[in-house]
């Protein structure tokens, strides 16, 4: 009986993979996507400009898979299955060490040779949908914009977790937002900080609005 169990523990993240992966390839072959406002990253690159995309944790799986192929880095390290199999299936390039200053500074790099990059603005590790100062720093230091994204599906589900991550169900109308870019003033004094993040706060809510109108 123990050795059946260990076998059984032992499987488990094998056949969550499985799961995952068919899941996604259902999502792929079911799902009615559209993608609203994505024009704004191309814009913003006539202008000069790379876009650090930015969302609500929540919304963090879904939009590493509409946002596939457009040769962004993404940033991991939660350990999750369903954001590993997506990562590995769609060929994101990625970056280990989710918030350490080595990755942040590794980010700044991409974004100066000229890349965009992706991240999110609540921690993976809570509090969850409070803005965190990872990447107002990061937009801070580069003088990228900060482009909000945010995610609905109809119908879909939510985790139980605090996180409330969203899963749309096979042939649902899935919808992918963007908001209008942000601006990050400088400056170190607290009162700066906190503009910062109610303003990329603010465009998160708004982002998430429109697409849930979009349904």
């Amino acid at each position: 009986m123990l050795s059946l169990l260990r076998l059984r523990y032992k499987s488990a993240p094998r056949y969550s993979k499985m799961l995952c992966r068919t899941y996604i390839e259902l999502l792929n072959h079911t799902a009615r996507a559209e993608r609203v406002g994505d024009t704004i990253i191309d814009r913003l690159a006539i202008r000069g400009f790379r876009s650090i995309l930015v969302s609500w944790r929540c919304h963090w799986p879904v939009g590493l898979w509409l946002l596939a192929g457009r040769g962004i880095y993404a940033q991991s390290g939660t350990g999750d299955i369903l954001e590993n199999v997506l990562l590995s299936r769609f060929g994101w390039d990625t970056l280990p060490g989710l918030y350490s200053q080595d990755s942040l500074t590794q980010l700044k790099d991409l974004l100066k040779s000229g890349c965009h990059v992706a991240l999110t603005a609540d921690s993976p590790f809570g509090p969850y949908r409070q803005v965190q100062p990872a990447p107002l720093f990061l937009a801070e230091r580069s003088g990228q914009p900060l482009v909000p994204f945010a995610v609905a599906a109809r119908p879909g589900v939510h985790s139980r977790n605090g996180s409330s991550r969203l899963y749309p169900v096979p042939f649902a109308k899935v919808v992918l937002n963007f908001g209008a870019p942000v601006w990050i003033e400088s400056g170190s004094d607290v009162a700066v900080f906190r503009r910062n993040r109610d303003a990329l706060e603010k465009s998160l809510v708004v982002a998430e609005s429109g697409a849930a109108a979009m349904l």
